[in-house]
């Protein structure tokens, strides 16, 4: 999955089905993925994986919702952010949540 970038890796999170798809070259392409899947997309959300920090940075044009109150790119409410954030950190180490 570090092939579009090689410092990181673009995923998508969807937070109710807790499915996650990544590697694309575009937030836009992994939450496509799961939009396809059936994802609803007020449930997907974009989030950056560091591999050689194992860190995970919610952080994503797709995040940019402003008629939700998410002005940014990073998600604003803290409790959706840490979600999403933990979600990919135990996918990429391989725990299941």
């Amino acid at each position: 999955m570090l092939a579009a970038f090689g410092t990181h890796v673009k995923v998508a999170v969807d937070v109710r089905r807790h499915v996650i798809a990544g590697g694309g070259e575009f937030h836009n392409d992994c939450r496509q993925c799961l939009l396809d899947d059936g994802s609803a997309p007020e449930n997907v959300w974009g989030c950056n994986w560091y591999p050689d920090e194992q860190r995970a940075v919610a952080e994503s044009a797709i995040n940019l919702r402003p008629q939700s109150g998410n002005l940014l790119h990073l998600i604003q409410d803290r409790e959706l952010r840490e979600q999403v954030e933990a979600e990919v950190s135990c996918y990429m180490a391989g725990v299941r949540v």
